[in-house]
């Protein structure tokens, strides 16, 4: 489907649909307004037509804001403007947290057809787990506490791996890791949604770093190449660790410590 055709369906199921369907999706984004500095806060659900920030920020009702949503697994980053439309202070109405809920303005076709992807792989992957617990794409402190604020580190780096789905196993190589997901250098045609196993080797001893992952687009990498984005599922703080150490290990062995900050 072109990014035309996209666009017009994610707008008209806007106007069919007064309410979308929200997915408990739990990852950062960056909040920009007229008079604050950009501040990363974290998402309490996303929809086709918005999300809900947890936040205890004065925002107003009505108030214009801009977001910038680097989506999980990918390089993509999307900068959508979006109006504050119902604030939630803890324990009204219910809600377990303070926080306010936004609604997209409109997009451009290409930012309709990535949002889009990335809810439907969301609604996808949240009905074949049976989830009741958030989906977090944020790593969680030693504490247990969920952080307001995180930088995550992209780690561009060549990595043999293995890739196993329900019927096969192929070799591939990384172009990036991070704790939340991989970019994985490869022409297999599989497909967004498409569930897989990452078998990451270090290059060192060859011992294995075994991730489960869903496919979240096609296209190019980091290096312009044709490949796959994945999304890790959730770590444990001890896994995250064990991966940081995997892939910072495997950068000293081959004399490539580079890493890039997403914000």
């Amino acid at each position: 489907m072109n990014s035309n055709a996209q666009a017009s369906r994610y707008n008209n199921a806007r106007r069919e649909r007064r309410r979308h369907t929200r997915y408990p999706v739990q990852m950062p984004v960056s909040l920009c307004t007229g008079q604050r500095a950009q501040q990363e806060i974290l998402t309490g659900d996303i929809s086709l037509g918005g999300m809900f920030l947890r936040t205890d920020l004065q925002l107003r009702q009505h108030e214009r804001v801009e977001l910038k949503i680097a989506l999980p697994g990918s390089t993509i980053e999307l900068t959508l403007k979006a109006v504050v439309t119902r604030i939630a202070r803890k324990g009204q109405w219910g809600a377990a947290v303070p926080g306010a809920g936004l609604s997209f303005e409109e997009m451009t076709d290409l930012q309709a057809e990535h949002w889009q992807d990335f809810v439907s792989l969301a609604e996808s992957f949240c009905q074949t787990q049976g989830l009741r617990s958030p989906l977090r794409f944020v790593p969680q402190d030693h504490n247990g506490q969920e952080p307001i604020r995180r930088r995550q580190q992209r780690h561009l780096i060549q990595l043999s791996a293995h890739l196993e789905t329900c019927d096969t196993i192929f070799e591939a190589f990384t172009e990036d890791v991070s704790v939340g997901g991989a970019f994985i250098n490869t022409r297999h045609p599989l497909m967004p949604g498409d569930q897989v196993r990452l078998i990451l080797i270090h290059p060192l001893d060859e011992s294995e770093f075994v991730v489960e992952a869903t496919v979240v687009r096609r296209g190019a990498g980091p290096n312009r190449s044709e490949g796959l984005g994945l999304w890790f599922s959730p770590l444990s703080h001890e896994r995250i660790c064990h991966l940081k150490l995997f892939v910072e290990s495997s950068q000293a062995a081959m004399g490539t410590p580079t890493t890039v900050h997403l914000n």
